[in-house]
């Protein structure tokens, strides 16, 4: 358990990886989704990162191996890594996990169960829409009305 006025009190710096791999399983059912969707597997890892980090059970990280798709930080994340970074911290927080000696594995982890839920959920491009929740466009819409 770690304790979170400790972690409030120093700056957070998260591992620094190079690259990154998913379970051999995923990388198949990715595959699988780009020819249906048109979407890149790193494109469907972001969505599904995003999703992952809204569930609230805690995923763990040995039971996804590491014998899939290898990703570079950068095609992973992109310009997108500080925000992805700040997102996991933050979780970790949430979740009283050390977000240094626990980053790596609960990012592998994430990536790893976001993308399965996204080869669950999404069937063609069309499902995409359907990952936001209606609530939100309602309320950039004035309200349901």
């Amino acid at each position: 358990m770690v304790n979170r006025n400790e972690i409030a009190m120093r700056e957070i710096r998260p591992v620094r990886w190079s690259r990154i791999r998913l379970s051999d399983e995923l990388t198949y059912r990715l595959r699988d989704k780009k020819a249906r969707t048109g979407l890149t597997p790193n494109l469907l890892c972001r969505l599904g990162f995003v999703l992952s980090l809204a569930d609230p059970q805690i995923p763990d990280p040995a039971t996804f191996d590491e014998n899939g798709l290898e990703f570079n930080r950068v095609t992973l994340v992109g310009e997108w890594e500080l925000l992805f970074d700040a997102l996991l911290v933050q979780r970790l927080i949430d979740d009283e996990l050390d977000p240094d000696s626990d980053f790596l594995a609960q990012y592998r982890a994430h990536m790893n169960r976001g993308a399965n839920i996204i080869c669950n959920r999404v069937r063609d491009i069309s499902d995409i829409v359907g990952l936001v929740p209606a609530h939100s466009s309602e309320k950039n819409n004035g309200g349901g009305r």
